[in-house]
């Protein structure tokens, strides 16, 4: 009896459909597979510090000029790329950039996430017991605490507030500027290094008394973590200095808004070359110096540190 056979496609032309179907999704997974890592790859690149130069810098290079060998703020070398880049960004030139982009709270916040960072790897190493890494990484809390009470400050200063809302308290920006830093009568240079907890003003003391106590623990022991520990918190202890006499210059009219964050980069670099707690690169002082003077020939205050006004 013979066979009809019926229309249609024989298995073996299923399957040549099949492997040229396989091969056209391979080629276009492969092609978007290669996409997807150019993307990444831009997407990192976008991410990676970049000074003042305009030069990207990768995770664990210290920037450009900022970190002299040896020195208290190059502490990048063999640490993870992610901790590497933060703490490129807690050098000189990082915590520059930090101000004149979001002024001391932006800077603050900087310090106090290497700071956090950077204990989570020490722990991760066991060069720090469970107890030394928690006092520290109080420490950085307080830290990002005393940013955010900065941000307050700069906030009701650039948008000419008569008065500051604080953990369920108002209070008057006069007062609330007072409550930063630390004592005027003693200055921010011998204070910042020592981190003198005696002389730190109402929202500075917590923050120094956390630095004093992670001290005696012991935390500090190992001279390589204590100069980044200690570079770390002189800089924040510095930087709520700053956010004070920055508010200040603005309320008695020294210092225009539009200048507020050239000058408390000026102040920064200032207060660097005093405490010594940050490498300052070579020619720094000079340049704020001539910044500083520049901003007070405007403000008609005649010359100062060699710069004739009326040139």
């Amino acid at each position: 009896m013979a066979v009809k056979r019926l229309p249609g496609n024989t298995m073996a032309e299923y399957a040549l459909i099949g492997t040229l179907l396989a091969g056209v999704c391979i080629a276009a997974l492969m092609q978007l597979g290669g996409n997807l890592n150019t993307n990444i790859d831009g997407f990192q690149s976008s991410l990676a510090y970049k000074p003042y130069g305009g030069t990207p810098v990768p995770g664990g290079a210290p920037a450009p000029g900022s970190n002299p060998a040896g020195g208290p703020s190059s502490p990048s070398s063999g640490v993870p790329g992610n901790l590497g880049d933060l703490l490129n960004k807690s050098t000189f030139q990082g915590v520059q950039e930090a101000i004149m982009v979001s002024g001391a709270n932006g800077a603050t916040d900087q310090l106090a996430s290497t700071m956090k960072a950077y204990v989570e790897q020490l722990l991760a190493e066991g060069k720090l017991t469970n107890d030394q890494a928690s006092i520290l990484t109080r420490l950085a809390n307080e830290g990002h605490a005393l940013a955010g009470a900065e941000k307050l400050l700069e906030d009701a200063t650039l948008n000419g507030s008569s008065t500051v809302n604080y953990n369920g308290q108002t209070y008057s920006v006069t007062d609330f500027t007072e409550m930063f830093g630390v004592d005027p009568g003693k200055g921010i240079a011998a204070t910042a290094k020592n981190m003198s907890a005696a002389d730190a003003k109402a929202l500075s003391a917590p923050f120094v008394d956390l630095y004093t106590q992670a001290k005696a623990s012991g935390a500090l022991s190992d001279p390589a973590v204590a100069s980044v520990i200690d570079s770390l918190s002189g800089q924040i202890y510095v930087m709520s200095d700053q956010a004070k006499w920055n508010a200040k210059g603005v309320a008695n009219g020294s210092i225009p808004k539009e200048n507020y964050f050239q000058d408390m980069s000026y102040g920064y670099v200032t207060a660097m070359e005093q405490t010594g707690v940050s490498n300052v690169p070579p020619g720094a002082i000079s340049s704020a110096t001539h910044g500083n003077s520049s901003q007070i020939c405007s403000t008609g205050a005649g010359s100062d540190s060699g710069t004739n006004c009326a040139q």
